[in-house]
């Protein structure tokens, strides 16, 4: 009796996340925005931003220092922010940004750039 019900309740998970997987719809990532930024110590970031379809993650690559970065967006009280937590923020609001190169020193200050015309 007991291999029947396990047998059953087997059976009802499999076909439950069958069915749950058959209504995932795909995601896709929207369409990219870039933007250039000047920062005041002479950083200049080309950033783009990034969202999957669902909106359940969105994102910014940049290239600073000859490093790449790829940081999710993480809670912020106003504007955007963009930080993998241990090392690198970038929070941008209109069209300005804050940058922190070492958000685990807290002596390390957020250097202010402003977002410049791309040009053609």
């Amino acid at each position: 009796m007991r291999k029947i019900a396990a047998l059953f309740i087997i059976g009802t998970l499999v076909s439950t996340s069958n069915i749950a997987l058959a209504k995932s719809p795909k995601l896709s990532l929207s369409k990219p925005s870039t933007f250039n930024y000047q920062c005041d110590d002479g950083s200049k970031i080309k950033a783009t931003f990034y969202g999957l379809s669902d909106n359940s993650l969105t994102f910014v690559k940049f290239t600073l220092d000859g490093e790449a970065y790829t940081l999710p967006q993480v809670v912020s009280a106003s504007g955007s922010r963009y930080s993998d937590l241990n090392r690198i923020e970038f929070h941008t609001k209109g069209d300005t940004a804050l940058l922190n190169k070492d958000v685990t020193n807290e002596k390390s200050a957020s250097i202010d750039c402003k977002k410049v015309a791309t040009k053609k």
